[in-house]
């Protein structure tokens, strides 16, 4: 293949990424945030805060099947609030649909799977992230 140039017309700048650009916002489908998953892997990462801490999401995919009807009154209705789906998957309400959330890690702490991070925080699920 035969490298041409590209047609300044049509291109486009990207904002310079920085730690900040890689914060979750709930209220996006959880398509978008797996997308920006797949974009800042590996650096710098998605995250969310839970209280005063900073929660990295490590491995997560978009629920399939699940589906979370925001006219609902539940709290695993509202973006942004962790909840176990029926298979007792961690998952985090979105805009539309709903995380599947794999490996997280919480400020200070190692990476974890969800089960063995749901085991040292068992108030996390129901709780609202920011």
């Amino acid at each position: 293949m035969q490298p041409r140039e590209q047609n300044h017309a049509q291109a486009t700048f990207c904002k310079k990424l920085t730690r900040e650009s890689g914060r979750i916002g709930w209220t996006q489908s959880a398509e978008y945030i797996h997308r920006m998953w797949r974009a800042y892997l590996p650096w710098p990462g998605i995250f969310t805060m839970w209280g005063e801490k900073r929660l990295k999401i490590v491995i997560a995919s978009p629920s399939t099947g699940l589906r979370v009807d925001p006219a609902k009154q539940s709290n695993e209705n509202r973006p942004g609030t962790p909840f176990l789906t029926p298979e007792k998957q961690l998952a985090i309400a979105c805009g539309t649909g709903a995380l599947i959330v794999e490996r997280l890690q919480l400020e200070g702490k190692k990476e974890l799977d969800a089960a063995a991070f749901l085991r040292g925080y068992p108030a996390f699920v129901d709780t609202k992230l920011d």
